[in-house]
């Protein structure tokens, strides 16, 4: 989820610098494949400039890192994951 809304956060300000108007791309990503309820959470708030999270961000690197230990003990390489856990 992490990984997720920091590229949604990321796709939101080039959006927004470009001009595309923000309420249009609600509807727009509501109808689309990548329709998430997190976007219909989030994309409201954040459309005012409102970015407090809903979630501990230290609960939130601790799934992370739990999940990176999980992939390395199945051998399965979790690369995104890992580096965003590495921000901390």
């Amino acid at each position: 989820m992490d990984t997720i809304m920091a590229a949604f956060g990321e796709s939101l300000a080039l959006a927004e610098f470009v001009g595309l108007n923000g309420d249009k791309m609600l509807e727009v990503i509501g109808q689309g494949a990548i329709q998430s309820p997190m976007y219909a959470l989030k994309l409201p708030t954040m459309l005012k400039k409102d970015f407090a999270p809903n979630f501990p961000m230290q609960h939130s690197h601790k799934d992370m890192k739990l999940a990176v230990g999980m992939a390395k003990e199945a051998g399965v390489e979790y690369a995104l994951t890992e580096c965003a856990g590495q921000g901390r």
